[in-house]
């Protein structure tokens, strides 16, 4: 099975099995605006595909924040406290055009830890205190046109 999303939705939007792979289409936005609600969240125990060439946004916790490893791939814009959140590894792709930014003083614009992360950027990547953040090992891959600024660390 899998989930579109192509309308505007208020999240958080909690993700089930049946939701995988997860797509938001360029008209569809997802915003969670309550105090410590994700943008979309998926639990342990499943890889998670997300695609979004739409918005992600949370007002106050983590845009797209998974606790099974993750395949995210963005043409659209995620942001948030923490934008990506991938707690078990996985792969973040950042197209052409695609936007994540941390929101929060001390939040990342990726984080990937758990297990091995792999970043590849052509977009923007934007943190008040850290770009990409690969706790577990991995690669990172900013590609000629992507740009990964944050306040503190651009890449650690």
């Amino acid at each position: 099975m899998s989930r579109t999303i192509s309308s505007s939705t208020t999240g958080p939007v909690v993700l089930g099995t049946a939701d995988n792979p997860l797509y938001v289409t360029s008209t569809g936005t997802v915003t969670s605006t309550g105090s410590g609600a994700d943008g979309v969240d998926g639990g342990s125990g499943t890889t998670w595909t997300i695609s979004n060439a739409g918005k992600i946004s949370s007002a106050s916790n983590t845009g797209i924040s998974l606790g099974g490893t993750g395949v995210v791939t963005n043409s659209g814009s995620i942001s948030g406290a923490d934008a990506v959140d991938l707690r078990a590894g996985g792969k973040v792709t950042n197209l052409s055009g695609g936007a994540i930014s941390s929101t929060g003083s001390s939040g990342a614009g990726v984080f990937i830890t758990g297990a091995v992360g792999t970043l590849t950027n052509s977009g923007g990547i934007s943190a008040v205190k850290f770009g990409v953040l690969v706790a577990a090992g991995g690669s990172v891959s900013n590609n000629q046109g992507g740009a990964i600024t944050a306040g503190d660390i651009g890449v650690f």
